[in-house]
């Protein structure tokens, strides 16, 4: 294993961006960016053993901070969002900025996705690691408590990435952190996703509003949301559903099966790849890049409108607002720690 360090470029406040790679024997490798957490680029081999990249990005700083759809990021203080851009704790009121209308999205204009985190290198002969820390101070935008936040990229030998979050607050607030990586197994990051088969082991999905705010859990059996079969992103994304068109697409928490030894799977037929994602993590959010631009440029190639797909690991989104879920709180003395593996296979003929 390896770890290589590069200049990136330099943000717009003048802060320095560097770039790490985890590269293994077999030549796999991971790009990591200090702004962020960004995962900038993820190459692995398809069935004939060309290794290609599989997820979104730009080339320049510039690019991810104007036009960035939360390309490959660390997402929080609270990933997904938060209605009415408030929530409260103990009887108090925390006001934030609305982002998105009037909800609060990732954390808000500023979240941790823009943000410089410090980056500690661990290289061993089986796996190569990253340990992004940052704190974030209390009140930053609008949440409490001091947060002190770890985020661990390991990288190993089979080509298995693994993301550990971990997190401790020195008052009661809120945190939910996911990565937001966008993927197309295809290696062709000009062609769109809904070819690609997916596999979401959960009986609940929850349904959203007009604002993509969670409105109910439902059953996803007998409706476009059934995934515990795989089936082509596609093959259900244009059906005549009211929470779909909510989502202008896929945008919604899954409820996992925690209690079923099953894995979430995605597979492109034509190069052979396969992705496992195994989690911690409660739910799984899929979002299928319904609002991507066409003109975004990676590599001197334009991405399409659903070019790829999220599989955003995390706790239920707007959880404080929602009665119908169960609040989460981050305590003094508690520990916030989650882990997400993502593992790359061929598939077999």
């Amino acid at each position: 294993m390896q770890c290589d360090k590069k200049h990136f470029g330099t943000t717009s406040k003048g802060e320095e961006v560097w770039a790490y790679t985890l590269t293994n024997i077999k030549n796999h490798s991971v790009t990591v960016l200090n702004y962020g957490g960004i995962i900038q680029s993820l190459n692995v081999p398809d069935k004939n053993g060309n290794i290609e990249n599989v997820v979104m990005g730009f080339n320049s700083v510039d690019e991810y901070e104007r036009l960035s759809p939360f390309f490959g990021c660390i997402t929080g203080r609270v990933a997904g969002r938060i209605s009415g851009a408030a929530f409260e704790i103990n009887g108090e009121k925390y006001a934030l900025e609305a982002n998105e209308g009037a909800v609060n999205l990732h954390g808000g204009p500023e979240g941790l996705d823009k943000r410089i985190w410090q980056v500690t290198e661990v290289v061993e002969s089986d796996y190569a690691q990253l340990a992004l820390s940052y704190t974030s101070p209390a009140m930053d935008q609008g949440f409490p408590g001091e947060l002190d936040m770890v985020v661990t990229y390991k990288f190993d030998e089979e080509g298995a990435l693994t993301l550990t979050y971990r997190a401790t607050t020195d008052a009661p607030t809120v945190v939910t952190l996911t990565n937001h990586t966008y993927f197309n197994l295809s290696g062709d990051l000009s062609s769109e996703v809904l070819n690609h088969q997916l596999k979401i082991p959960a009986d609940k999905v929850i349904a959203i509003g007009p604002d993509s705010v969670p409105v109910a859990v439902v059953d996803v059996e007998h409706t476009p949301f059934d995934f515990r079969i795989p089936k082509a992103i596609g093959q259900d994304i244009q059906a005549d559903d009211e929470n779909l068109r909510n989502g202008q697409g896929y945008d919604h928490p899954f409820v996992l099966n925690k209690e079923a030894d099953e894995t979430i799977e995605l597979t492109e037929q034509t190069s052979g790849r396969k992705m496992t994602v195994t989690t911690s993590e409660l739910c799984l959010v899929c979002y299928t890049g319904n609002l991507m631009e066409e003109n975004y440029v990676y590599d001197k190639i334009p991405n399409k409108v659903r070019g790829a797909v999220c599989l955003e690991t995390q706790y239920f989104p707007d959880s404080l607002n929602a009665d119908f879920l169960q609040a989460r709180i981050l305590k003094p003395g508690e520990v916030y720690l989650e882990e997400t593996t993502f593992k790359f296979s061929i598939t077999e003929a």
